[in-house]
């Protein structure tokens, strides 16, 4: 009877170290804080794939919440042989202009600019010169004509040749031509009166940048930019070349590509190219403690437009109540940054097939992750 009732007691023991095996010092409130924060996450990247699908989305996205990758995923083919992966690079067009106004910051923190200098110390020729200043140029509020209208809309002669038409293969004739263009139009409003989104002005500031610098526009992107914050695979259209990286083609004809494709046809405005990877440590710059400093993040992230205006610009980003944001379209490519520095919160998309709005997908996708 003793002998039984030993048995039965070792029986009771083992079982309790077995049941407790594995959940030694995990509270039950842990276990369940965690099963519940998985299926969050598994319904958020449900939620993000079902917004991207609508689109159809092709390219790359990676979406952070509150310092945590929640979604990275790629889609579609980059070229005919290469499905498009997260390193995937891709022309990131007007994107571009938040690296532009970065640098110009830099560059007046230096003392070797200021935001407040006129064109005509730059470009004296310049009958507008002294109209305009480079914080008007930083904001789209100089009254500039964008030079990329004129091309667009440049009609050709009875022996098909165009007005405005670039070069296919010199930089140093295109910059020239595009300064022409642009000095020779009349202001279309008064500088500093209104907003206006315009090419013309990040591709002057890309020229005051080298004027000032003694570098290339690339040379200082790469030193003071790429280089510090390890974006290795982020380059330029004319010269990209970096070793190992696939470059995502357009997967159905570019509709303006006479005028893109020429060397400089976009410098300062549209002429990067980078993945979601490197980008991702470029929006990390935006929480603060990194290669920019306090003063010249608030300074590229405040508002500068008025109550009329329909879009809030600061400085190479678009102003949201609740964080900045900004997009890139060169047709079929096409890019989206949103950024909630506060919450350690971001959203990057990169496309090389689509004729959607990736800024409006990108608030989507926001919204999603912050409800």
């Amino acid at each position: 009877m003793k002998k039984m009732l030993w048995i039965a007691l070792l029986a009771v023991s083992l079982s309790v170290v077995l049941c407790s095996c594995g959940t030694e010092n995990v509270p039950v409130s842990s276990q369940a804080e965690s099963s519940q924060e998985s299926v969050v996450e598994e319904n958020t990247e449900m939620n993000i794939d079902a917004i991207l699908e609508k689109v159809p989305f092709v390219g790359s996205a990676i979406v952070v919440k509150n310092d945590k990758t929640v979604y990275s995923k790629a889609f579609g083919k980059a070229d005919n042989e290469h499905d498009n992966e997260i390193n995937t690079v891709f022309r990131i067009a007007s994107d571009t202009k938040q690296f532009t106004a970065a640098a110009v910051m830099l560059l007046d923190e230096q003392g070797k600019l200021s935001v407040k200098d006129t064109l005509d110390k730059y470009f004296p020729t310049y009958s507008h010169g002294k109209e305009i200043t480079l914080h008007q140029l930083l904001c789209m509020r100089s009254g500039l004509m964008d030079y990329t209208d004129l091309m667009a809309y440049d009609i050709p002669d009875e022996n098909g040749n165009y007005q405005y038409a670039l070069t296919d293969d010199d930089a140093e004739e295109n910059e020239a031509r595009i300064l022409k263009m642009a000095f020779e139009q009349e202001l279309v409003f008064t500088p500093g009166s209104q907003y206006k989104y315009c090419n013309t002005n990040y591709f002057l500031l890309a020229k005051i940048i080298e004027q000032v610098s003694g570098m290339t526009y690339e040379e200082f992107l790469t030193k003071n930019i790429f280089e510090p914050l390890e974006m290795k695979a982020t380059g330029f259209y004319d010269s990209y070349a970096v070793e190992g990286m696939v470059v995502a083609q357009p997967m159905r004809e570019m509709s303006l590509s006479r005028f893109f494709l020429p060397p400089s046809a976009s410098l300062g405005t549209g002429d990067m190219l980078s993945n979601a990877v490197d980008l991702q440590k470029w929006v990390k710059v935006f929480e603060g403690g990194s290669i920019l400093s306090d003063d010249i993040i608030k300074a590229m992230t405040t508002n500068y437009s008025g109550e009329d205006d329909a879009i809030a610009y600061g400085y190479g980003w678009m102003i949201a109540d609740d964080g900045i944001y900004h997009g890139g379209t060169l047709l079929p490519y096409n890019s989206a940054i949103y950024i909630l520095p506060d919450e350690k919160t971001s959203v990057i998309l990169l496309s090389n097939d689509s004729h959607s709005d990736m800024t409006g997908v990108a608030k989507q996708i926001k919204n999603e992750v912050t409800k």
